[in-house]
């Protein structure tokens, strides 16, 4: 309401002016909830040691290129030749 207790619609300026609050209020609350629900995941990161790295399991990719040297080959024998044209998205 406006002075006067007469009902009128809101400019645009007016309009302009209060998006950014909800908007804001949307951001501050899903920032919220996600920050919430890592924190109950946290506790069950596992540290990773230097032995970890130096000789990391195959399954688990740890950096980049899975070892220090630089290696891109996967030991991982899941998808081969005869099979990766089979590959699809999930």
């Amino acid at each position: 309401m406006r002075k006067g207790g007469t009902r009128e619609r809101l400019t645009d300026t007016e309009r302009a002016m209060r998006k950014p609050t909800s908007r804001f209020a949307s951001v501050c609350g899903v920032v919220a909830v996600l920050c919430l629900s890592g924190l109950r995941r946290a506790h069950d990161l596992v540290p990773v040691t230097d032995q970890m790295l130096l000789d990391p399991d195959p399954a688990d990719c740890l950096m980049v290129h899975r070892t220090y040297d630089f290696q891109g080959f996967s030991p991982l024998n899941q998808i081969d030749r005869s099979n990766v044209d089979q590959l699809q998205l999930a």
